[in-house]
């Protein structure tokens, strides 16, 4: 008899320990997470385990000067792009250039880079031998996965607030911008342009048609100088339209 009641009473203490680990494998009321887990999903890194390297440029197999795409997740084109004749409302937002920051790791071709007040400065080195100095400058956008209602707002233009080089040599110059969503690049726009004067000067960047940015919004400024002498990118600012 005695048998009997130490087997029934193991056997209640295993259904007893098996039921937390059931119900942790169940989800509530069948609800989703707050944010959907698209195909770009990333899959956690378990304990214990070293999480890969982040590119830098001075990381073999990245050249110097590169925007690092080598750790990306593959493009995300979204195509056919959104027309965004419908759009009655936006919201335009700025953030301050201090919040830029030089891509990648060391880059040999930058000085130094630093803030201040009045924004993100970025000195490049003097170019010799046709050797031109680069620099990839990352622009980081907070942006919506959704508004209330499930609107999920659309950008299709960018503004860039900077200055080349106070001496009015115009160097250092853009030369093309990455944009990226979370680690997918979105689109690049190649096109030269710089300043001769002494203040900052807003650039308008326009991406063609209007993209989702839903897993945060980078705005990558691929910057160059020719000039036989040390000179200095500024980015004051940066921002972009949300339409919806």
């Amino acid at each position: 008899m005695k048998h009997l009641i130490v087997a029934v009473i193991g056997v209640l203490m295993v259904l007893l320990l098996a039921i937390p680990v059931v119900a942790e494998n169940v989800s509530v009321d069948g609800e989703e997470e707050p944010f959907s887990r698209g195909a770009d999903a990333v899959a956690p890194v378990s304990a214990g385990s070293p999480a890969e390297p982040v590119p830098s440029d001075s990381m073999p197999g990245v050249p110097e000067g590169s925007s690092g795409e080598l750790g990306g997740c593959g493009m995300d084109p979204q195509s056919p792009v959104v027309n965004g004749g419908a759009f009655t409302s936006y919201d335009t937002v700025f953030f301050h250039g201090s919040a830029a920051e030089a891509n990648g790791g060391p880059n040999a071709d930058i000085v130094y880079e630093r803030d201040y007040a009045d924004g993100h400065y970025v000195l490049l080195k003097a170019s010799s031998s046709g050797y031109y100095p680069a620099a990839w400058i990352n622009c980081p956008f907070g942006s919506y996965h959704s508004k209330q209602g499930g609107i999920q707002p659309k950008v299709r233009y960018l503004g860039l607030h900077y200055r080349s080089d106070i001496s009015g040599g115009g160097f250092p110059r853009a030369i093309g911008v990455e944009v990226w969503n979370g680690c997918s690049r979105i689109t690049t726009v190649t096109r030269t342009f710089y300043t001769t004067g002494s203040v900052c000067t807003v650039e308008v960047i326009d991406l063609g048609g209007w993209y989702s940015f839903d897993r945060g919004l980078n705005l990558c400024v691929h910057i160059r100088s020719e000039s036989p002498n040390e000179r200095i990118f500024q980015i004051g600012g940066y921002g972009a339209r949300y339409e919806w």
